[in-house]
């Protein structure tokens, strides 16, 4: 058997870019085939790495080092030669994209993938499994739509080994598609790299700079950390290096007398003016903001480094919300990659993963409103909603789900990669679509109207006793229901986890059609749906909420969409570096009593927030507005007794308490 895969490497390697091998494993795989496939494979490449929840090595095997799954996101910003990736138990995308940017050009990426079994449930327990599902969902569910487009990209990108047969990517079949054709070239081996023209102007100006805050952000394999590690290597003294993990520093190891210091470590040093030397941040996007924030205080010349793909750390919430919270006097970019072919097969069905391949992004297609008002705009506008009954009209439609991932990608600083996954197969979401026709009678949304618009739902509530008792009492953290837990665990009302409600998770306007009231429409058209959408085999929903990191802007939002603030959460969020403001509106005089009584229940907490917590101006203004002295009553006691008695969290009931004191203290003056 070792003889067919040395075969097999000799044969389907190209040394100018990358190819993809995608194993079908029958149940006797790692007893007969894995053993010769691995020997065959490291002697291919020496410095592979393998990654695995499952595989068992043998005794003759104990050299060779198997990772777990997760441990691909340390080699975040490193080069490898080889990968491979053991999916067996579910599909992980963010795994597969991280490690699939690391490999360089000539490299090889293996997945091994459960064989089809026909007779199987495949929704649950078939090529991709249940485990990857409980990723993003708080059971396995069914993924057909995501299991039908990953194996349609894996067929036209990869050689398929079934039986020690081998089936040709699709893509090579049709000359016309070869992607080697035209694109094939040399690049930089690793050993030796020189300067490009793009870092040489960065490198030149970033030295030429006093003090600020300067960003670089740019796609995996375009050279930021090597960039970077030439300005420390230029004058390691001047320079502080600091990364969430030492593992993101990997560029930076040949330099002597390199300063690294741990995040926690900057920020417990006793400094009593800024540092003087210059901080280099690797792997920004993988910190919270607000430690980013505390980190640019602290120096007088910053560069923060990260990748603009949006399968790690916080997503887009780095370039699409720093900015609201510190000044960046320049942002530094690179485009041109280095570790590999941008054109290669692997990097093809990653972008075809990401929905970024096939018809133009959606962002090509801009084009600024001009003299187009309000008036004109929006009696033009088309809206689509899609719930539980006919979504799969969507989901069949890639040309309409890849429009709608990228507006949210473009749009919106929460977007994840996992958000695919969701967007494919969770059920009970819903989702308003805004299009702007732009040709007369096209009967497809994707190909001829553009959507300029989105709002993205998801059904929470009508959960069971036991479980809101868990979260009220600080037993339980179930996955998602996500307001509905923060109204039941962090505030006073257990209502919202056991009526039905919607939450709107995302709500999006391309930039070229903001502020023309669009927003607004999409809100009232959703209400008219769901409303609509009652009927007796639906479950009725009692109200709808949004969570959203508090500002000025986005309250006053809301506020004109005549949804009320109930709720300020405790902590920062890591994604924004805001507090998470609670909106809601009733749909029903099922949850107008008790949403009547969080919105006085917010206004005393409001007031003894401004007395006891520490805003920033913003902020604090928005809190003046609803602040109302409150009285102690029984949704304080419940709270207090549910801390006291069980375990609810001490922060949750602060304000509580402090009601409970003033009355103590009121009555033995009395």
């Amino acid at each position: 058997m070792i003889l067919f895969w040395q075969q097999a490497l000799s044969q389907y390697i190209h040394p100018l870019s990358r190819q993809l091998w995608v194993i079908e494993c029958a149940d006797s795989f790692e007893m007969l085939d894995f053993p010769a496939l691995l020997s065959a494979f490291k002697a291919y490449y020496p410095q592979a790495l393998l990654f695995s929840d499952q595989l068992q090595l043998s005794d003759e095997q104990t050299k060779i080092t198997i990772e777990p799954l997760r441990a691909t996101r340390h080699y975040l910003g490193a080069t490898t030669e080889a990968v491979l990736l053991d999916v067996r138990q579910g599909f992980p995308l963010d795994y597969f994209l991280a490690i699939t940017a690391t490999i360089r050009q000539g490299g090889l990426l293996i997945l091994l993938l459960n064989r089809e079994d026909k007779n199987r449930d495949k929704g649950i327990n078939g090529t991709f499994g249940t485990i990857e599902s409980l990723r993003f969902h708080s059971e396995a569910i069914a993924t057909p739509f995501f299991d039908r487009y990953l194996q349609q990209q894996l067929s036209y990108y990869g050689y398929r080994f079934v039986d020690h047969r081998v089936m040709i990517p699709d893509y090579l079949q049709n000359p016309h598609l070869n992607l080697l054709n035209q694109t094939e070239k040399e690049l930089d081996s690793g050993e030796v790299i020189e300067i490009t023209p793009e870092q040489q102007v960065i490198i030149h100006d970033f030295q030429a700079q006093s003090a600020g805050i300067y960003t670089l952000f740019a796609p995996r394999g375009c050279g930021k950390s090597w960039l970077s590690s030439q300005l420390v290597a230029h004058n390691v003294s001047d320079y502080i290096v600091t990364a969430p993990n030492q593992s993101a520093i990997s560029q930076y190891q040949h330099i002597d007398g390199l300063q690294f210091r741990a995040p926690d470590a900057l920020f417990l040093a006793q400094k009593p003016d800024q540092y003087a030397e210059t901080l280099i941040v690797e792997e920004a996007g993988k910190m919270p903001l607000n430690h980013l924030v505390r980190l640019c205080q602290r120096f007088q010349k910053i560069l923060l480094i990260s990748s603009t793909d949006n399968y790690e750390g916080t997503g887009q919430g780095l370039q699409q919300k720093l900015p609201d919270l510190i000044t960046i006097h320049k942002n530094y970019q690179l485009s041109q990659i280095h570790r590999f072919d941008p054109q290669d097969p692997l990097q093809q069905l990653s972008n075809a993963l990401m929905l970024q391949n096939g018809e133009r992004s959606t962002a090509s297609l801009t084009y600024s409103k001009g003299n187009e008002e309000k008036d004109y705009i929006l009696p033009k506008l088309i809206f689509r909603y899609f719930d539980d009954h006919n979504i799969a009209e969507l989901r069949s439609n890639i040309p309409a789900m890849r429009a709608l991932y990228q507006l949210l990608n473009r749009t919106h600083y929460q977007t994840h990669i996992q958000d695919l996954r969701r967007l494919f197969d969770l059920p009970g979401q819903c989702f308003l679509l805004a299009y702007l026709p732009q040709a007369e009678n096209g009967e497809d949304m994707a190909e001829n109207h553009r959507l300029i618009g989105a709002i993205w739902g998801v059904e929470e509530g009508g959960l069971s006793e036991d479980l809101i008792a868990g979260v009220f009492n600080g037993y339980r953290r179930p996955k998602g229901n996500l307001v509905a837990q923060m109204l039941t665990g962090q505030s006073y009302f257990p209502e919202a986890m056991r009526q039905h409600s919607i939450r709107i998770s995302r709500i999006s306007v391309d930039e070229s059609y903001r502020r023309l009231g669009i927003g607004q429409a999409m809100v009232k058209q959703l209400e008219e749906a769901i409303k609509g959408r009652q009927r007796p085999i639906d479950r009725p929903m009692d109200f709808i909420s949004v969570s959203f990191g508090l500002t000025q802007n986005l309250r006053d939002f809301w506020r004109s969409c005549h949804y009320q603030m109930i709720h300020l959460g405790y902590h920062l969020d890591k994604s924004t570096g805001l507090y998470s403001a609670v909106v809601i509106k009733a749909l029903n005089a099922v949850s107008k009593a008790w949403i009547a009584e969080s919105i006085g229940k917010f206004q005393a907490d409001a007031f003894l927030h401004l007395q006891n917590r520490t805003f920033l101006p913003e902020i604090k203004n928005i809190l003046e507005e609803y602040a109302k002295n409150g009285k102690f009553d029984q949704r304080d006691q419940m709270v207090i007794e549910a801390c006291e008695q069980e375990k609810r969290a001490i922060y949750s009931v602060q304000n509580a308490l402090i009601r409970r004191d003033v009355e103590k203290s009121n009555e033995n003056i009395d």
